[in-house]
């Protein structure tokens, strides 16, 4: 491959830049430098031979400490060194110092020059940085993608592996998803799942194939700890995705063929697809009324108890009022406070009752779309909700009791 093909890095492109400065002031050292604010952002260095680094103690001077030609321009060729400055935008400076000056009554128009291309140079690497990171990886998720994967099975010698486990992992509908909730929840949906993976494989490489497909490569791990690894992944998925995740694993370390092995565990997950279809478990329309009512309370939540909290003071202020009229009016007897206590009493039983179905709404909700612990902390919060509701419908006939038994 000639020198053409292979792109030279940006170190190798400011080194050679800053040795032609360096040689062309015979200066000591030349420092390119980006400041932000006050902070040392960017610091190249190029120095002449037998003269020490200096690069790393620049960085760390404090501001009153650094040297006058990193705080102001020096233009005067009298002087032992030169620097020019170019403001990049409102926070950023760039410097360009040539140190140490040994060829005086040199102009600083190379400096000028050079500085207003170095910058850009800079910006080009930093974007073609960007665009090889995104040969390789996921935009949406982050994750490794198919090139990674094509990539590792180029470079990786099997004969160096005690194991390898493969994980294969499909989201069932996410096209429908998309359609029917919108691609900003599908999206959620794709980096929550690609989240799990790397959580309960800290250690692997975990791939996104395609739009719905991801892919786990775990090398040397036990038979025992890799599914260990994958029954926690499923149970997560099976909850966060509302049941929509299959999955496939295969583990090996005899005569490892990594394309066997994930070809293996995406035939099992295609298995698991299949009797996920066929059983009919994809209820789109279900899952969108969840997802709807889950979104209603997130957004009306505030308006609707806004509205509990102000017929409650509606229906108190005219219980209050309605027992004023009676003690102001002197009529107060033992039927009079028994009706306020009645009146009292029926409007603390309705609004406990709305609140209390309310709750039994929410309850229900995250015990349907939880996880194991949640599902256990809810059927217990369900089963006392429920025992208050009971208790309330009560409330009037203990109350009439009560009042019964006085006269």
């Amino acid at each position: 491959m000639s020198d053409r093909d292979n792109p030279r890095s940006l170190v190798e492109i400011m080194n050679d830049v800053l040795s032609t400065v360096r040689e062309h002031y015979d200066s000591e050292y030349v420092y390119y430098i980006e400041k932000e604010y006050e902070d040392i952002d960017v610091i190249y260095e190029w120095c002449a031979k037998h003269v020490p680094w200096q690069r790393d103690k620049i960085k760390m001077l404090p501001k009153d400490q650094r040297p006058r030609w990193m705080e102001q321009e020096i233009t005067d060729t009298t002087e032992d060194s030169y620097s020019v400055f170019r403001r990049l935008d409102e926070n950023t400076v760039a410097i360009l110092a040539a140190v140490g000056v040994h060829r005086g009554g040199c102009e600083v128009d190379l400096l000028r020059s050079v500085l207003a291309y170095l910058p850009e140079a800079i910006t080009l690497q930093k974007l073609q940085k960007q665009q090889e990171y995104l040969s390789y990886h996921d935009k949406l998720t982050g994750l490794y993608n198919r090139n990674s994967f094509v990539s590792y099975t180029t470079d990786i010698n099997p004969d160096e592996l005690n194991s390898l486990g493969a994980v294969s992992v499909d989201i069932n509908g996410l096209k429908n998803f998309n359609k029917e909730f919108g691609r900003d929840y599908g999206d959620e949906v794709v980096i929550r799942v690609g989240e799990v993976l790397e959580e309960y494989f800290h250690t692997a490489n975990v791939y996104r194939m395609t739009g719905d497909e991801y892919l786990v490569l775990v090398e040397n791990i036990t038979y025992e700890e890799f599914m260990k690894q994958v029954h926690g992944t499923y149970t997560k998925l099976d909850n966060i995705s509302l049941g929509l995740a299959s999955l496939g694993c295969a583990w090996e370390k005899i005569d490892i063929d990594v394309d066997a092995l994930v070809l293996s565990a995406e035939n099992m997950m295609r298995e698991e697809k299949k009797k996920y279809y066929k059983k009919g478990l994809v209820d789109i329309k279900k899952n969108k009324k969840i997802v709807s009512i889950i979104n209603d309370i997130k957004k009306n939540g505030i308006k609707v108890m806004t509205i509990v909290m102000s017929l409650i003071s509606s229906f108190f202020l005219t219980t209050n009022v309605y027992a004023v009229e009676k003690i102001e009016g002197g009529n107060v007897t033992i039927e009079s406070l028994g009706a306020i206590i009645k009146s009292l009493a029926t409007k603390v039983q309705i609004f406990g009752i709305v609140l209390s179905f309310i709750a039994l709404v929410v309850f229900v909700i995250q015990f349907i779309i939880g996880d194991d612990e949640t599902k256990q902390r809810r059927k217990k919060t369900i089963l006392y909700t429920l025992g208050g509701v009971a208790l309330l419908i009560l409330v009037p006939s203990i109350i009439n009791f009560v009042i019964d038994i006085l006269g």
